[in-house]
């Protein structure tokens, strides 16, 4: 069978990946993001933005300690040792 814009890189019914025709390996480089941030200029929106900040920073401990393979007694431990720490940096 010829090959056609339809059936490139199929062989029969089944696909064969174009990497595997080509003997390379393709790879896509990630596009860079470009962030806009305007800070707030309000004393409400800045104590609302540090609120958000410490509510996403505390997900991720909590979120870091959770995934860890430890016993929960340990899981606990650990998670006193990073409030003790906060508590002393504060």
């Amino acid at each position: 069978m010829a090959a056609t814009p339809g059936n490139v890189g199929q062989a029969g019914s089944h696909r064969i990946p174009l990497e595997s025709l080509l003997g390379v390996s393709i790879t896509r480089k990630p596009q860079p993001i470009h962030v806009i941030v305007s800070p707030p200029s309000t004393e409400l929106g800045k104590q609302e933005l540090a609120q958000r900040v410490s509510h996403l920073f505390a997900t991720c401990i909590l979120d870091g300690i959770d995934q860890l393979e430890c016993s929960l007694n340990d899981k606990g431990k650990l998670l006193q040792a990073v409030i003790d720490v906060l508590e002393k940096d504060l």
